[in-house]
């Protein structure tokens, strides 16, 4: 009887150590540099398996490049990427080789430059640009790979100079009024517009609703074809 409790003993010493081998043996850290792709699928070098663990690579200073989760040869949950001094260039999220999830990347003095979100390799979700000091540059919602057409403001300029925002003609004194409404009603949708302006349209016509449009607090302006044959 003493001998078979001191063997339970020593086992229970021994669930740990099989526990973190166990985890070991799932999430190695395999050299990038003996893998080989197939056909778009890892596998370590002189093996049939397709590849599941995580690769890194390093820079010649010994500096981490990059650290890349896979799952049957294919990405796979976090890919993460740096710079040769160790700053993080991007983080990507994966899915059975897709993009899916949330998608970063960063300025070389770490601000944020986009953080984007995906589903099934294609946009899909906010999307969101930064310059180098973390001002917000542009911001836009995608479904499916498409940028939701709701999610711009479409401001036309007639012959004569006349105004009109999504088919409804408005007064220019009312511009800079209607387009903070409807960012205000729509925080979450692209704070860009497209600024369609008849070939008649003279060019100060088009600076003044372009004025008035950033100082409502519109980041992005597309101008179209006929647009810029105006200016």
């Amino acid at each position: 009887m003493k001998k078979r409790s001191k063997c339970f003993k020593d086992m229970k010493k021994l669930l740990p150590i099989i526990f973190i081998l166990i985890l070991s043996s799932c999430s190695k850290e395999f050299p990038l540099e003996q893998t080989v792709e197939r056909n778009g699928i890892t596998y370590e070098v002189n093996s049939e398996e397709p590849f599941t663990g995580t690769t890194v690579s390093y820079y010649e200073n010994s500096q981490l490049e990059q650290r890349s989760n896979l799952k049957d040869g294919e990405l796979d949950g976090l890919e993460e990427r740096y710079d040769e001094n160790g700053q993080l260039q991007s983080k990507t999220n994966f899915k059975d080789g897709e993009r899916d999830g949330l998608d970063e990347d960063y300025h070389d003095n770490g601000q944020l430059v986009s953080k984007e979100n995906y589903k099934d390799g294609e946009l899909d979700g906010l999307e969101e640009r930064y310059d180098e000091n973390g001002q917000l540059e542009y911001k836009g919602n995608y479904k499916d790979g498409e940028l939701q057409q709701n999610a711009v403001i479409l401001i036309a300029i007639g012959p004569s100079g006349e105004i009109s925002m999504d088919g409804r003609i408005i007064d220019i004194e009312q511009l800079k009024v209607n387009v903070v409404k409807m960012i205000a009603d729509n925080p979450q949708q692209s704070q860009s517009v497209v600024l369609d302006a008849s070939i008649e349209a003279t060019a100060d016509d088009i600076i003044r609703v372009m004025d008035i449009a950033r100082e409502a607090g519109v980041l992005r302006i597309s101008l179209t074809a006929e647009s810029l044959m105006a200016e």
